[in-house]
């Protein structure tokens, strides 16, 4: 996704929470080299859930990082254009894995035109699902909502708030119902 939508944050809730879930660390693997401090970020939830952290500072690295995990692996790719060279690379290796899920991370407050051409920009990236990020700062999530849903794309995951890995749920109908209406019975 763009930059500042939480991709980084989100990918810390999910690893913390399969953690409790299943008892042992994912594999993290930082392809972040773009954003100051977006390593430093991981390598701090990593130490505090016990996961393994791998950085991809290239596409070589990216490739190496992938045949080293022999479990399930997150990825926490850089806010970049989905038409950046480096960007494309590693999604071009991610082709040719078997079992890749891509999430494309939105904030909640992307208007249905922002939503519109961010959906095209990265659609040749192939996304499978969505993660609506930032719940808590918008007023509402219907412009971005609609926009996904013309697209037929499933959303993941809806997060609200810094808290990892509190802040996170799963996207049911019961709470994209709730994130529409703004109750907070997620």
């Amino acid at each position: 996704g763009p930059p500042g939508v939480g991709k980084t944050t989100t990918i810390a809730k999910i690893a913390a929470q399969e953690c409790a879930r299943r008892g042992t660390p994912l594999n993290l693997i930082a392809a972040d080299a773009f954003r100051a401090g977006a390593i430093e970020q991981l390598r701090s939830y990593a130490a505090v859930m016990g996961s393994p952290l791998r950085i991809a500072r290239s596409t070589a690295e990216f490739e190496e990082a992938l045949s080293g995990s022999r479990q399930t692996a997150l990825v926490d790719t850089a806010g970049r254009s989905p038409k950046d060279a480096e960007l494309s690379s590693l999604f071009e290796v991610l082709k040719h894995k078997r079992g890749v899920r891509t999430h494309l991370v939105l904030a909640a407050d992307t208007s249905a035109a922002t939503a519109r051409r961010l959906l095209d920009a990265y659609a040749p990236l192939q996304p499978a699902r969505v993660v609506i990020t930032k719940l808590d700062e918008s007023e509402s999530m219907m412009p971005l909502f609609d926009a996904v849903r013309e697209r037929g794309l499933p959303v993941s995951y809806l997060t609200a708030g810094q808290r990892v890995p509190e802040d996170l749920w799963r996207a049911t109908p019961a709470s994209l119902a709730a994130a529409i209406l703004r109750e907070s019975a997620m």
